[in-house]
């Protein structure tokens, strides 16, 4: 009886008054004047329902207390370091009281257009001064009966500055899990990063990368100011519920400016066709912003069927690979179980490549069968889908930093860029070819920029700027953009070794060495950074810490892969230069990756040069 008849009666009723139920702020923003807040987790049916009726994805002030078994609403006396949300309760109130107070004065003052009926024009011969008089009884009626619903902002930092909006340019949310089942995240996620993929196919249509649109996961931020961090004009975000082999995907396309919706639809569909679903959203959101599937004589086929549990398979591998770190031994395994279920799968065989030559870079694997491996995954990928970009990304990101041929990395990583223009790793990778290579920090430092505008929240391309930084010697500059790197994140053992580099060379060595020895508890004590600070402390005289490093990384070889590259750096710093030649040499025969990084360790390179090592 309340759904009917109060619930969905004043819905309907706000829509066709003469308010509208859609409020435009006074920053521009537009909220409903239906406030939700949750005193407990909504059944996922439930939620469903009232998503379906509010036409959108439910944003809610949440005052829920959770603990193992418990799930009730938030007390005044909860300790919020008790709750597994960690919700403070007066904050809470806050956010609602602060709701409340930019409504009403949105109502109350007609005369600066701070109101707009979003879906009806209002009825002429309505007299404007009753407003004042309706508006306060209205509005709060309305709160003492629903308990307030309210689509507001959970605002939380983030490290960069506004970013450029581009017209014709959109974000992929992660859809909202439905499923009652936090073990299916990876099929949300997983879908809504292949819509991504789908629309980034679209010619003249910006895509902002998987990345950085994830940053926002479980945030519950505006969306003007999502739209604001990423420069894009347009959201796509959404909610997926799969139970057996039914699935339900909601999707709402909406203007980052003012949170108007675009374009909504809800998909009722068997798991079978959930490609089809994928392909639909990217050519509905194509008609709604007038743009054209890729170039004439060049469309997007429609995404052929696959083996259902090859595509899970992957879907899993994906969520894990995305997680980096000990993610990609995960998703390792279950990209080969994928293309064991489906040998024809294209997209599996270049998810392992790229798996392959992250693990190599990072040296969690030796090197040269990282290699071997990756490319063969890249090439079976590229014989059964030519137009995979991921493909040709591994081969260019192999040629540079592996095999050190510069033609065919260029070769390959400008063909990723044509196939995909919003391929953000292709065109960072395309920087270091222009750094590494040609020795152009100029043309680097544009192509990485480019990347950031793609992927304005990946934190490898602020290290990739910082290298070309350094090259020009400006470590100052250089350790700007490592710094909002790490503010992504902090576990980065490529950042952290550049922030030790960029520091030593501006004469902050405690803090240098500071650095690599936090960045040692953060990373599981990671070689790179092992091999980092064993030469900091050599030029500083503590030779006996140094001794222990060196010890370390040579104690570890029975256990793991420690790359050659390294043990010849550390040999180098303790003056073991015989050692250390015989290292470097291996490392060269192992195609380690750090030999190309002159800048990072620039220490090694008249030692190197002087091995006259082939180019």
């Amino acid at each position: 009886f309340a759904w009917q008849h109060e619930f969905v009666a004043f819905n309907k009723l706000a829509k066709e008054d003469q308010l509208g139920r859609d409020i435009k702020l006074s920053n521009g923003n537009v909220a409903s004047r239906i406030l939700p807040i949750k005193i407990h987790d909504l059944d996922a049916e439930d939620k469903a329902i009232i998503e379906n009726e509010i036409g959108g994805v439910l944003r809610a002030i949440e005052f829920i207390y959770k603990e193992a078994g418990v799930n009730r609403p938030l007390k005044s006396t909860d300790n919020k370091a008790d709750n597994q949300n960690k919700t403070d309760y007066r904050n809470q109130v806050n956010k609602v009281a602060n709701a409340i107070k930019e409504i009403i004065q949105a109502l109350k003052s007609p005369a600066s257009k701070a109101y707009v009926n979003l879906t009806q024009e209002s009825p002429s011969g309505v007299a404007r001064k009753s407003i004042g008089k309706k508006v306060g009884w209205g509005t709060m009626g309305l709160m003492i009966l629903f308990a307030v619903i309210y689509a507001v902002s959970q605002y939380v930092g983030s490290p960069q500055e506004k970013t450029e909006v581009i017209e014709k340019s959109i974000a992929v949310l992660p859809f909202e899990n439905m499923s009652g089942d936090a073990s299916q995240e990876y099929f949300s996620d997983g879908i809504s990063e292949e819509i991504l993929n789908s629309l980034a196919q679209i010619e003249g249509l910006k895509v902002t990368g998987r990345t950085s649109s994830f940053q926002f996961k479980g945030k519950g931020m505006d969306l003007k100011e999502v739209g604001e961090k990423l420069g894009v004009a347009t959201i796509l975000e959404g909610s997926i519920r799969k139970q057996n082999d039914q699935l339900r995907i909601t999707v709402q396309l909406v203007s980052a400016k003012d949170g108007y919706h675009l374009w909504s639809e809800r998909f009722d569909r068997k798991v079978t066709d959930v490609f089809a679903i994928q392909d639909e959203i990217a050519q509905a959101v194509s008609s709604k912003l007038k743009l054209t599937l890729l170039k004439p004589g060049n469309e997007v086929k429609a995404t052929k069927a696959i083996n259902q549990e090859a595509y899970d398979l992957y879907l899993r591998g994906r969520f894990f690979f995305n997680q980096r770190g000990e993610g990609l031994i995960k998703g390792l395994d279950l990209f080969k179980q994928s293309i064991k279920a489906d040998s024809t799968f294209s997209q599996a065989q270049a998810a392992l490549a790229l798996n392959y030559v992250i693990m190599s870079y990072y040296y969690m694997i030796p090197t040269l069968h990282g290699i071997e491996e990756g490319k063969k995954y890249a090439i079976a990928a590229i014989q059964l889908d030519p137009r995979s970009s991921d493909a040709y990304t591994a081969l260019g990101f192999i040629e540079l930093h592996f095999e050190r041929n510069g033609p065919k990395a260029k070769a390959n990583l400008g063909r990723a860029l044509e196939l995909n223009p919003n391929n953000a790793v292709a065109k960072a990778q395309m920087g270091m070819y222009y750094l590494f290579i040609e020795d152009d920090s100029d043309k680097a430092i544009e192509f990485c920029l480019e990347a950031t505008k793609d992927e304005p929240l990946y934190f490898v391309n602020y290290a990739s700027i910082a290298a070309a930084k350094y090259a020009q010697k400006k470590p100052k500059e250089a350790l700007e953009y490592v710094e909002k790197g790490l503010e992504i994140s902090k576990t980065s053992v490529l950042l952290i070794d550049w922030r030790s580099r960029c520091l030593w060379t501006l004469n902050r060595k405690s803090e240098a060495i500071e650095t690599l020895e936090k960045g040692l508890a953060l990373t599981g004590r990671h070689q790179n950074l092992v091999a980092s600070l064993c030469k900091f402390l050599m030029d500083v005289g503590e030779k006996d810490k140094a001794v222990e490093l060196y010890a370390e990384l040579n104690n570890r070889k029975a256990n793991e892969y420690i790359a050659s590259f390294n043990l010849g750096r550390v040999a180098y710093a303790m003056g073991k230069e015989e050692e250390a030649k015989k290292m470097i040499i291996k490392a060269y025969e192992e195609k380690n990756s750090g030999l190309l990084n002159r800048a990072l360790y620039s220490e090694l390179i008249a030692f190197i040069d002087k091995l006259n090592l082939p180019k």
